[in-house]
């Protein structure tokens, strides 16, 4: 089947708490068999990567797979060689009302979880840009370094196997 065509769907996991973990590079909660295990540590806090990882398998993503090293959610969509962006809301890196950031910025708990089944279905070929383009006078180093994109990115180039690039889109044209 095409992955374009297949359907559309929508999935919601229940984490249990309704919070971000703070410190980058938010790890996964636990060894996860289709994972590779020499390139993480683990962050037993961490209930926003297992519930990325939930939503996935609620989809029915590959799921004759899940649960065993073969899984590969991504796989039908994304092929080894492709160039993927993911693209994350960076609003700014300030709230005008003096609040916190996560009504602004997607955390960087989510963007590693997703980005973790990018590599894994790229499978050592392809490429990852990380980005997006936040207000005009939003500091861009500013805001990836707010949500932990920075880290995550900077710890996830050293294992994964393709060129991961954060990305200011406002300086991008076609």
């Amino acid at each position: 089947m095409n992955p374009l065509s297949a359907p559309i769907g929508v999935a919601v996991a229940e984490t249990g708490e309704a919070a971000y973990p703070r410190e980058a590079p938010f790890d996964p909660p636990e060894r996860y068999p289709e994972l590779q295990e020499d390139f993480w540590h683990l962050d037993p806090d961490n209930r926003v990567y297992a519930g990325v990882r939930e939503a996935l398998r609620l989809l029915g993503l590959d799921a004759e797979w899940f649960g065993t090293p073969h899984w590969n959610p991504l796989g039908a969509i994304i092929r080894p060689g492709d160039r993927v962006v993911i693209k994350p809301n960076l609003v700014r890196h300030f709230h005008g009302d003096g609040l916190g950031l996560d009504s602004l910025i997607t955390n960087g708990s989510v963007v590693r979880a997703v980005m973790d089944y990018v590599i894994l279905a790229l499978k050592g070929r392809g490429e990852i840009a990380i980005g997006d383009s936040p207000l005009q006078y939003a500091d861009f180093r500013a805001t990836v370094e707010q949500s932990g994109l920075d880290r995550v990115v900077e710890d996830a180039r050293r294992s994964a196997g393709v060129p991961i690039r954060l990305v200011d889109f406002r300086r991008t044209r076609s």
